[in-house]
């Protein structure tokens, strides 16, 4: 799965992260999580495998795609 984009929305109680993503079928997904705030990649990749599916048509939204 190659991470495309991601938002960060961070509060003093926890971080999460929304990635876009290319999955082996060349859709486009988006997934949810919780994420350290330590090293960037790390929580992207963590987020991507691991993460819940986000819903298509909010992070279209979210992303601004069409």
């Amino acid at each position: 799965m190659k991470v495309i984009d991601v938002l960060w929305f961070c509060a003093g109680h926890g971080n999460v992260g929304i990635v876009k993503c290319l999955n082996e079928s060349a859709e486009i997904k988006y997934y949810v999580g919780s994420c350290t705030g330590m090293d960037e990649d790390i929580d992207r990749r963590h987020i991507a495998s691991l993460g819940s599916r986000f819903p298509e048509a909010a992070g279209k939204l979210l992303f601004g795609d069409k």
